[in-house]
């Protein structure tokens, strides 16, 4: 075969191997809730792991239609000793991030997710 006939098989592979990749493009938007001392809809305290609290959010997100979380994360917004409210309601100084698809994002605002 000729130079050209090389470049045209690779070309033509290249261009099948191309064909084939997912054209789904990544919407991902992250949102944020604002962690309490023991008054979440998922049913964890901020005694809880963080494990824990990632498998109970993923489960009261499935409960409520949204699907195929990308990630959970959790920040600290609060220096150490600085939140001073025991509560049940209290917030803790802990943003819990979740990033999803932008399509389940009404979703996520209907359950009282903020977008960040």
């Amino acid at each position: 075969m000729t130079n050209h006939s090389y470049l045209l098989v690779l070309l033509v592979i290249f261009s099948f191997t191309y064909s084939c990749t997912s054209d789904k493009i990544n919407d991902a938007i992250v949102f944020y809730w604002e962690q309490t001392k023991c008054s979440d809809p998922w049913g964890t305290t901020d005694n809880d792991s963080q494990s824990d609290t990632k498998s109970a959010i993923i489960s009261f997100l499935s409960e409520n239609g949204v699907e195929d979380v990308n990630k959970i994360s959790f920040e600290n917004t609060s220096p150490e000793g600085t939140v001073t409210c025991d509560a049940c309601n209290c917030l803790n100084g802990i943003l819990i991030l979740i990033e999803i698809e932008m399509a389940q994002a009404a979703k996520m605002e209907a359950l009282g997710f903020i977008r960040r």
